[in-house]
């Protein structure tokens, strides 16, 4: 949750602690870690597999989420966006500051609809139940005003000041959050003029 509300970079010792990757295997070892395991037998077991990317597997540091964990656990228990920068605020530490600060300057919409789909993947039957509804989901952002205005003040001016509508978070809807897991209904959007 705290990934998908800050929308934060993490490396790969972050990574690894949440689950996502299993080794940190530098960028100048991959050619050799490819040539060795394409040299196991066609039978070799996940085990051996293992031990060949293990070979090759250097120690990514410390994970500076793992670090926060309880924070983390216990800011994000919450279930709405608002609880959850009310927890945040009852924070101290650089930390809790940071991420305070990076959840403000995110989409509201967004911020909304990123926890609405973290709470739902956890009543999913399946992953792939979870990679519909994102998909209904992410579609209906390309209708959005601000997909469009975070991509202008990223990429195309680069000021870095995206200006959200809604723009505050009490100003964004159950309502408004539904279009987005219907997919289909809403017009494109057609002022260009962001």
């Amino acid at each position: 949750t705290w990934m998908g509300l800050t929308g934060e970079i993490v490396g790969a010792a972050d990574a690894i602690h949440a689950g996502f990757a299993d080794y940190h295997v530098p960028s100048e070892k991959l050619d050799e870690l490819s040539e060795a395991l394409g040299a196991l037998d066609a039978g070799a077991s996940d085990a051996d597999v293992a031990a060949v990317i293990g070979r090759f597997a250097t120690s990514p540091g410390e994970s500076r989420l793992e670090g926060q964990r309880a924070l983390i656990d216990r800011v994000f228990a919450f279930d709405t966006v608002e609880e959850i920068l009310a927890a945040l605020d009852r924070e101290e530490g650089e930390f809790a500051e940071f991420t305070r600060d990076v959840i403000a300057r995110r989409s509201p919409t967004s911020l909304k609809l990123t926890l609405r789909l973290l709470r739902a993947g956890r009543k999913s039957s399946s992953l792939v139940e979870c990679l519909e509804r994102e998909f209904t989901v992410a579609s209906e952002l390309l209708r959005n005003r601000d997909f469009y205005e975070g991509v202008r003040a990223a990429v195309i001016d680069k000021d870095r000041n995206p200006q959200w509508r809604p723009a505050t978070l009490t100003e964004v809807s159950e309502a408004d959050l539904d279009r987005y897991f219907v997919g289909g209904h809403a017009p494109l959007f057609a002022d260009h003029r962001l």
